[in-house]
């Protein structure tokens, strides 16, 4: 295919030159800048507009615009030392117009940049992939560093990267851009609309915004300024080239920022918030898609992770919208939550409770029960907070309160070594009518040895017979009896005391060992409710409607 786009490109040069939009190339040719491998590409597609070499015989091929003299190519020669060396012998021109395009000289692949060496013989790039978050694996916290064939990474040598030929539709974009990082607009999107190389595009891109000399923008500063109204915001080169993709959104463009991702370019969380502050969350699902083949929820754990390590304050603030814009990809996502409580504080955990009990945000989903457990090592602060949240969301809900409790405890709570866990289960249990399941992992737990163990379970219980004392009955009566009469001593011996005299647990007791007949007649209603693990619904009584009277 190579031969046929150099002849198209013989061709099109022709006509620009017929039609007068261009008189010659030497100006071109004779920019210091311009490397030998260039004007060796120009000599052989554009022999008559360009300056030729002596030919085997020792004569000189008179061009448009040549130099008339030796003098005159010795002091072009000195300018551009890419000359000194022998070129190419030109095609074979019939009426002026090349047609040997399919002889071009050999190429050395070993003497050229990883670049051009691409042009020539190109190869799919190395894959960076995000783990599935199905199972919250860990995902590499960075893209790796792409490598070319011989292993080295990548080189940011500008020079050399604006040698290579497929760059040559950018006329002096790119250079402009080398030099003061400006055109950015005008390159991606002449870029998005043309063939040249993804590559080489974001290793010249990613030269100006890696550099040493290049201060990162203070994003969390100025969406405070944005807010604010300011208009007069200083911004990096990465914000321009994030805006440029978004006006030319297409797969060309992700390409590209997929590149930049894998040249270590913190694309990933700066994409995602222009995506949400544009209202266009799709925008960051294909940016993913294209990277790589993991999940969308991997993604976002790992750029909010860096956002909040960056930006905490504005990490929080934009902590709903992301949650809003992805509601099947980020709730209970443990790598998230763990971020979410590792720097918060109390403030901002009550703005959280407040969005969650205003069913505007959902952090655990139907995973609270794996967050939770993913998540006993915690700091104590952080454990404090989880629970805060957790309880937030859970509170009345007998289901997920259950598989929490389940979880929790028949992983082996120790109440001493984890009291911020064993208060959070507390007061989430607190909120719901004891049932059957709940019951029988409380059984299930109080028979491992400890004393902390019982003080948890008879808490538990203490608060179920202030709350729904024939509940907690119909509760008991399904435990086998030997189970019961346990958790019954237990309380009895522990918290019996003359406060709770009237509650006497042991008519409970009584009660559950009455014949099955009699058990029903008094319980019936209340294990109709159980079973559905829900309390009955609220009966109102019939409105009275009535009848307008006519005037």
């Amino acid at each position: 295919m190579a031969p046929d786009v150099r002849q198209s490109i013989s061709l099109v040069m022709r006509q620009a030159v017929e039609k007068g939009v261009i008189h010659s190339l030497l100006p071109i040719y004779e920019q210091p800048k311009l490397g030998k491998a260039t004007r060796r590409y120009m000599q052989t597609l554009f022999p008559m507009l360009v300056p030729q070499r002596e030919s085997e015989a020792g004569g000189r091929a008179e061009t448009n615009g040549g130099p008339e003299s030796e003098s005159e190519e010795d002091e072009l020669a000195a300018g551009n030392p890419g000359l000194s060396e022998p070129l190419p012998p030109p095609p074979v021109v019939v009426d002026d117009l090349p047609v040997a395009v399919d002889d071009l000289p050999a190429v050395d692949l070993d003497s050229l940049d990883p670049v051009s060496r691409m042009f020539h013989e190109e190869s799919p790039p190395p894959v960076v992939e995000y783990d599935s978050d199905d199972d919250d694996e860990e995902v590499a916290d960075e893209p790796l560093l792409v490598e070319d064939d011989s292993g080295e990474a990548w080189s940011y040598s500008s020079e050399s990267l604006l040698e290579d030929p497929s760059l040559w539709v950018f006329g002096s974009m790119l250079s402009d851009y080398v030099e003061n990082g400006s055109s950015v607009s005008d390159i991606i999107s002449v870029f998005a609309q043309s063939e040249a190389s993804t590559l080489a595009v974001a290793r010249i891109l990613a030269s100006v915004a890696l550099a040493e000399d290049v201060e990162l923008e203070d994003v969390e500063t100025n969406a405070e300024l944005q807010r604010m109204g300011e208009s007069d915001i200083e911004h990096d080169v990465l914000h321009a080239i994030l805006l440029a993709a978004f006006a030319n959104e297409g797969p060309r463009a992700l390409d590209l920022l997929v590149q930049l991702t894998r040249a270590r370019v913190d694309v990933g969380f700066r994409w995602l918030l222009l995506c949400i502050e544009r209202s266009t969350p799709p925008f960051y699902a294909r940016y993913v898609e294209r990277f790589s083949s993991g999940s969308v929820a991997g993604a976002l754990a790992r750029d909010l992770g860096v956002l909040q390590e960056r930006f905490t304050a504005l990490f929080y603030e934009v902590l709903p919208l992301v949650y809003a814009a992805f509601p099947n990809d980020l709730p209970g996502s443990s790598r998230v939550v763990r971020s979410v409580v590792a720097l918060i504080d109390q403030s901002q955990v009550y703005r959280l409770n407040s969005l969650i009990s205003r069913g505007l945000l959902r952090l655990f989903g139907q995973r609270a029960a794996r967050v939770v457990s993913d998540m006993m090592e915690c700091d104590a602060f952080e454990q404090v907070c989880l629970w805060q949240l957790l309880a937030a969301e859970i509170s009345g809900d007998s289901r997920m309160v259950g598989r929490v409790c389940r979880s929790v405890l028949l992983g082996g709570l120790d109440p001493q070594e984890n009291s911020e866990a064993a208060n959070g289960l507390l007061a989430v249990l607190r909120t719901v009518r004891p049932c059957a399941r709940l019951v029988s992992v409380l059984s299930t737990y109080f028979q491992g040895a400890g004393e902390q163990r019982a003080d948890l379970c008879g808490s538990v219980l203490t608060a179920w017979i202030q709350s729904d004392r024939d509940a907690l009955k119909a509760a008991l009566a399904v435990l086998g009896s030997e189970e019961r009469a346990a958790l019954v001593g237990m309380w009895t011996e522990r918290f019996a005391s003359r406060r709770f005299a009237e509650l006497s647990i042991a008519e409970m007791l009584a009660d559950c060992e009455k014949s099955p007949e009699v058990f029903a007649d008094l319980f019936t209603p209340t294990l109709e409710s159980l079973a559905v693990d829900e309390p009955p619904p609220l009966e109102l009584p019939p409105v009275e409607v009535k009848p307008k009277v006519e005037p």
